[in-house]
């Protein structure tokens, strides 16, 4: 099946999956016969372990109901079914994890799935794209996350997988049509992109947010108008994935209604010093140098992602604000200022002396961020000074927390540098 079934609506019949006859439910009844009796119930929320005779979490206070009840018996028998399925696993016997996931326990299906993902054969994922098409959201949500992951680890049959997301992107559920749109994604961006920019007209916003959010993912400059047209959707989860998207096709077109959430709330600011951050050499300094508050908590979030996206300027005129950022006693905004700095590679010698001064801060994250930062600038004439960090950072005790981190980063800067060519 191809494209045009999907535009004209045409879906294959869902897949039957046959049940389990008495010989082959035996094993798996003998491995819940073992199941230990609930002694206790896990609270679905915290996963803390309650009295059967409780009526609160003791931990959280939420109302242990049936729903709790059924976790904690899913629980148990997946911790005494495992073994059986390891077993399986190991036998490569597809056919019968397939049909366990008939099985009236959604723990044994979720098992069952994991096992076919592991397996991974062609024949395994051919059963995960049957399963895609059945009548059961769960299962269909967990065979296309198992697809995924296969997808991700191995080479597939793309023309497979890409025909059986085309299959259900008319699906009536929801999470059905967003699953199968991320997996299209994955696998096959042209196919991808036609299929996405229809579901921005989706009826579902979750299903809109799916489609702008893998769009940004694809980066495809094609899909700028479908975009911009997003912006402006009836849903404020959906204008905000977008405005992100924009970013990510990191073309100066975009800019304008970029730029144009900046005078919005707190949400939309956020979500246009992302995108900004990651167009390289973009001119929008003075509104960015605006939302630099330091001095108001209400502020700290959106200020932060302001500096990052000043970083990307590249512009001198944004320095003085990163290094004042870098200045704070504060964690969260020298750790926000370092990055800053690496996503600029600003050669200012006022941007170097900062970094090197940020390779003695007593916070492990931030000696790390700052060893990649001089790493990505690239200037030789700090290759000394790294090295002698290095050597500070190698007499820290083994077991402090983050040391191994930074001595990474440090070596890796090291030899990016010793790569430099000798002026």
């Amino acid at each position: 099946m191809g494209l045009l079934d999907f535009l004209f609506g045409r879906k294959k019949q869902a897949t039957e999956i046959p049940r389990l006859t008495p010989k082959e439910v035996a094993p798996v009844a003998t491995a819940f016969a073992g199941t230990p009796a609930m002694d206790w119930i896990e609270c679905v929320r915290c996963s803390t372990r309650n009295p059967l005779t409780a009526t609160n979490c003791r931990s959280c206070g939420r109302f242990l109901g049936e729903e709790d009840i059924e976790f904690t018996r899913s629980r148990l028998e997946s911790q005494v079914a495992e073994p059986h399925f390891q077993s399986l696993k190991q036998k490569g016997d597809i056919d019968a994890l397939f049909k366990l996931v008939q099985h009236g326990s959604t723990s044994v299906q979720e098992l069952a799935i994991l096992a076919l993902r592991d397996i991974g054969t062609p024949h395994a994922l051919e059963l995960l794209l049957e399963l895609l098409q059945g009548n059961v959201t769960w299962i269909r949500l967990w065979a296309a996350d198992a697809i995924r992951e296969i997808a991700r680890a191995k080479p597939v049959d793309l023309g497979k997988v890409r025909d059986g997301c085309l299959l259900v992107l008319n699906d009536n559920d929801q999470y059905v049509r967003e699953h199968a749109l991320k997996l299209l994604a994955q696998v096959d961006s042209q196919a991808a992109l036609d299929a996405l920019h229809l579901a921005l007209s989706d009826p579902e916003w979750l299903v809109r947010q799916c489609a702008v959010v893998a769009l940004g993912e694809l980066k495809d400059p094609r899909s700028l108008l479908p975009l911009l047209k997003a912006a402006e959707d009836a849903d404020r989860s959906v204008q905000l994935n977008a405005i992100r998207s924009l970013g990510k096709l990191r073309t100066p077109q975009a800019i304008p209604v970029i730029v144009r959430a900046l005078g919005f709330d707190d949400d939309y600011r956020i979500a246009a010093c992302e995108a900004l951050a990651e167009l390289d050499g973009h001119p929008v300094v003075d509104p960015l140098l605006s939302l630099i508050v330091q001095d108001s908590s209400a502020y700290r979030r959106v200020s932060q992602k302001a500096l990052m996206a000043l970083g990307a300027t590249r512009d001198l005129r944004a320095l003085p604000a990163i290094l004042d950022a870098l200045g704070k006693t504060d964690v969260e905004w020298r750790m926000h200022a370092v990055k800053a700095l690496a996503r600029g590679r600003f050669p200012d010698p006022r941007a170097l002396q900062a970094l090197l001064t940020a390779l003695k801060d007593s916070i492990w994250v931030i000696r790390r961020d700052a060893a990649e930062a001089l790493g990505e600038i690239g200037n030789p004439e700090m290759l000394d000074e790294l090295k002698v960090a290095l050597k500070e950072e190698e007499k820290v005790d083994p077991k402090t927390p983050g040391r191994d981190s930074v001595i990474a980063k440090l070596r890796e800067a090291i030899a990016k540098l010793e790569q430099q060519p000798k002026s």
